[in-house]
């Protein structure tokens, strides 16, 4: 019986040697666990961050070329009209050339 609680008593030991080594283990699981989910919000935060910049500088950069793209619409708009009135102008200075060469003949 002796021998028993000796043995016993040597398996408690033993257990409670794993006991404490797996508890070591699962506080540094926890403790790298709790360190890697701080890594992955500040990292949440930084592209967050980056991707609010990144729209930012899309929106600007839409916002520049519509500006740009409205220039150019502009100037082809009034080149346009200027050589409408242009047109006109020769047309109708012509017709009355026309009118004039008529009177005459």
């Amino acid at each position: 019986m002796k021998a028993q609680v000796a043995n016993l008593t040597k398996e408690n030991r033993e257990l409670k040697a794993q006991l404490a080594n797996q508890t070591k283990q699962i506080n540094q699981l926890r403790a790298e666990n709790d360190f890697l989910k701080q890594q992955i919000e500040e990292y949440r935060a930084l592209l967050a961050k980056v991707m609010e910049q990144e729209s930012e500088r899309a929106t600007k950069s839409y916002i520049e070329q519509a500006r740009t793209k409205e220039k150019i619409g502009k100037v082809l708009l009034g080149a346009l009209a200027t050589g409408a009135i242009f047109a006109g102008l020769v047309v109708w200075l012509g017709k009355r050339a026309e009118a004039r060469y008529k009177r005459l003949v």
